[in-house]
């Protein structure tokens, strides 16, 4: 069972930007990509992702969470 302070934020953790940036530097890109992301929350994580590879990119972005 998920603690009082877990469930208040819906089981809620958005990803700190830094560590998307991170992890977006392990990836390279030279033609437009397509990313999508089914968890997205606010969507901020993908947009960030998509921002750092430096080509252009069409996202999608779907949160299952209804609750959210």
């Amino acid at each position: 069972m998920a603690r009082l302070e877990a469930q208040s934020k819906l089981l809620y953790y958005p990803t700190p930007e830094p560590i998307v940036r991170l992890i977006a530097s392990w990836f390279a890109a030279r033609n437009p990509v397509r990313l999508a992301d089914p968890c997205c929350g606010t969507g901020e994580a993908l947009h960030t992702f998509a921002q750092s590879l430096g080509v252009p990119s069409e996202t999608w972005g779907v949160e299952l969470s209804y609750s959210r």
